[in-house]
């Protein structure tokens, strides 16, 4: 017997009636229509003829690390000099 998730028993091998799918071939259905919309998406990310936006992009997002960068390392020294003020207030 095979059990569908309604909790309907049909013995191995012998065919569900009509228009209903098993449960693994509905999910795998569903998959592909999900990996279908996926490739669209993809294919028109890059299809669109955004180079140079792109690359602004690209160079916005750099830029925006490279001072977030610089800000860590800021916060990082300021820390730094806080623990250790701490450590001698407490060692004295």
């Amino acid at each position: 017997m095979v059990s569908t998730h309604f909790g309907e028993h049909y013995p191995a091998g012998e065919h569900h009636p009509a228009g209903e799918q098993r449960p693994v071939a509905r999910a795998c259905s569903r998959l592909a229509v999900a990996v279908a919309r996926l490739e669209e998406a993809v294919e028109a990310a890059l299809g669109n003829g955004g180079g140079a936006r792109d690359d602004a992009d690209l160079q916005a997002a750099r830029e925006e690390a490279m001072s977030l960068r610089a800000a860590h390392q800021a916060v990082s020294e300021r820390l730094d000099s806080a623990i250790e003020r701490l450590r001698a207030l407490l060692n004295e």
